[in-house]
């Protein structure tokens, strides 16, 4: 029968069944060009790295011990090199064993690793102040394949352990702790993933922000140091970001707005925030107090806190304190959220302040922070502040978002006088044993 006799259902079957396999294979074709990930191949030619560390503040050392550590991190400087070699191949399947195979277009990689040691060039000690830096050259490949996949620059802290306000402390948490203490002299140390592109990058002189992660004894606390490191290449083609350990904060600038570490020095909001963020739990030769207090006529904010007073947590160890002030739950409040505020001392001067008010959930479920706030000051000025409302939608959320708004920014003055009114109930408090 002619073709035109034939129905029509039955004439787009037939041309469908003749044209599938075409489309099955275009799509898979299709799926092979497309999905296959884009490689960018570095040059077979050796790559000239500079790194440095600009500035540093480890807030328990002087000026000239932080200058010294500073001077001295080059030396003994090591560059570990991590090649890789990735293989692709293409499967039309994805299989689960025992169970079946489906259809499913992917490509699949394989990743061998090679790992070299290359010798780092230091800069001779300078006197003048300048900051010291070491450079190395290395292939961007290795024969086989092999593409420059990973950095890890280690630096010397060895001036670092020698300082004695470091000892100091050391020999304090020494003195408080009833067993031996962990002597882990791990270097510090920067790792970098390498990537390369299709254009072309600026070659300026790159400063970041970044932390020193030193190996302390076991009860020491822990105390961030922030950084800034300098680090240029001769590729323009190479883009390198900084695997970081977050050990402190990496605020990027003070409340003027003006990036401290693209000068190539630590922000002053950052120098804060390290004689603010400092962890005691497991300290070892800290003196710890706590307590209840009725709340006084001039403690405002906490006279309707609750009938069975407010808790204090008191924390000194060496040039650091931090007390904790909060409320506690009591079914007799008419406001049923939990305020704790935190003020930090450092040299005897007020440091950071922060807090946060939040409602616990009635089915023991975990709760959102209603409101949360941190200040950060430097020589009696505020340096860095935030406030970050999480969920704020009734009368009390807003009476209290309100309040903290005016409590923030009060005169430093006012602040500061607010928190030492605070230690007077010092004498009242019971020491916390918690060395263990």
């Amino acid at each position: 029968m002619p073709s035109f006799f034939i129905p029509l259902g039955k004439r787009i079957v037939r041309h469908w069944l003749l044209c599938s396999p075409v489309i099955i294979v275009a799509a898979i074709v299709g799926l092979y060009y497309w999905s296959k990930p884009a490689d960018v191949v570095p040059p077979a030619r050796n790559v000239h790295f500079t790194f440095g560390v600009s500035d540093l503040y480890a807030p328990f050392l002087s000026p000239s011990e932080n200058a010294d550590v500073l001077s001295h991190l080059p030396e003994g400087a090591e560059v570990s090199a991590t090649y890789q070699h990735t293989t692709y191949s293409y499967s039309l399947l994805s299989c689960m064993i025992g169970v079946a195979c489906l259809p499913d277009p992917h490509w699949h990689s394989d990743t061998k690793e090679e790992i070299r040691l290359y010798p780092a060039k230091i800069e001779p000690y300078q006197a003048n102040g300048k900051t010291r830096s070491f450079s190395v050259d290395l292939p961007q490949t290795l024969p086989g394949g092999y593409a420059l996949e990973k950095l890890y620059l280690s630096v010397s802290a060895d001036t670092f352990y020698r300082q004695p306000s470091y000892s100091a402390l050391v020999a304090q948490t020494e003195k408080g702790s009833k067993s031996s203490l962990d002597d882990l002299k791990t270097p510090p140390a920067f790792e970098y993933l390498v990537s390369y592109l299709d254009h072309d990058l600026p070659q300026d002189v790159r400063y970041d922000q970044d932390c020193l992660d030193v190996m302390t004894p076991l009860r020491f606390p822990t105390v961030p140091i922030p950084v800034v490191t300098r680090i240029t290449s001769d590729s323009n083609r190479m883009g390198l970001m900084r695997i970081s350990s977050r050990s402190c904060p990496l605020i990027d600038s003070d409340l003027s707005d003006a990036p401290g570490f693209t000068t190539g020095k630590v922000p002053l909001s950052r120098v804060a925030a390290s004689q603010s963020s400092i962890d005691f739990d497991g300290v070892a030769g800290a003196t710890i107090l706590s307590g209840r207090v009725t709340a006084t006529e001039d403690m405002t904010r906490w006279q309707n806190e609750g009938k069975d007073g407010v808790g204090l947590y008191l924390v000194e160890f060496g040039p650091f304190r931090q007390l904790e002030v909060r409320s506690y739950p009591d079914s007799a409040r008419p406001s049923k959220h939990i305020r704790i505020e935190t003020w930090t001392f450092f040299d005897d001067a007020l440091v950071g302040y922060s807090g946060e008010v939040f409602y616990p959930p009635a089915d023991g479920a975990d709760s959102d922070k209603t409101v949360q706030w941190k200040e950060y000051f430097h020589d009696g000025k505020p340096v860095w502040m935030q406030t970050t409302p999480a969920i704020c939608d009734t009368p009390d959320c807003q009476s209290v978002l309100t309040e903290v708004n005016f409590s923030t920014t009060r005169p430093y003055g006012e602040l500061q006088s607010e928190a030492r009114s605070y230690l007077r109930f010092k004498g009242v408090l019971k020491p916390v044993d918690k060395n263990g």
